[in-house]
């Protein structure tokens, strides 16, 4: 694995912050960083992606996925991770409040590619609401070739707005 380059992520963000008004910007990641920011913990901040430096400027604020198994999301998620080897769970779901604030948002960032597919059937809702989606990849390219990887590949490039290569 490659350590991040912090120049890359710096000018970055320095050309995301020059796009961008007034945004309301959500950062979607799995659980446990809003606990390390209420804690106190020590954390590295370069693992949240530009966060603070956001929060700084702009209504920012990180929601956290947690897991609920559902018999036909599980049923859904097996059969076509078997099909396409993308790691997609749809398991993945939000709080009614996190989702209210995600709908809500004008820009919303990832913290990986495996979050962004679980939001698959948002996508198109957030194209038509122009909320620009962003996310974090690592290893994004690693899935089987075929038919069906290609239409879903397509479609999620067609309905995000930037991938941001880490590793």
């Amino acid at each position: 694995m490659h350590p991040l380059n912090i120049e890359k992520l710096l000018y970055l963000k320095i050309q995301i912050f020059k796009a961008m008004k007034k945004n309301k910007i959500t950062y979607i990641f799995g659980s446990g960083r809003n606990n390390k920011i209420k804690n106190n913990d020590s954390f590295a901040k370069e693992m949240f992606y530009g966060f603070f430096d956001f929060k700084k400027n702009y209504d920012t604020k990180i929601v956290e996925t947690s897991f609920k198994q559902n018999f036909i999301k599980k049923f859904l998620t097996k059969l076509i991770n078997k099909l396409t080897g993308i790691g997609i769970h749809f398991e993945n779901v939000l709080s009614s409040e996190d989702e209210q604030r995600v709908l809500t948002s004008t820009e919303l960032f990832f913290g990986n590619q495996q979050l962004l597919f679980s939001f698959l059937f948002y996508l198109p809702r957030f194209k038509k609401k122009d909320i620009k989606v962003n996310v974090f990849a690592m290893g994004m390219m690693n899935y089987k070739k075929n038919f069906i990887s290609k239409i879903l590949l397509e479609f999620i490039f067609n309905n995000i707005s930037r991938v941001i290569f880490i590793s």
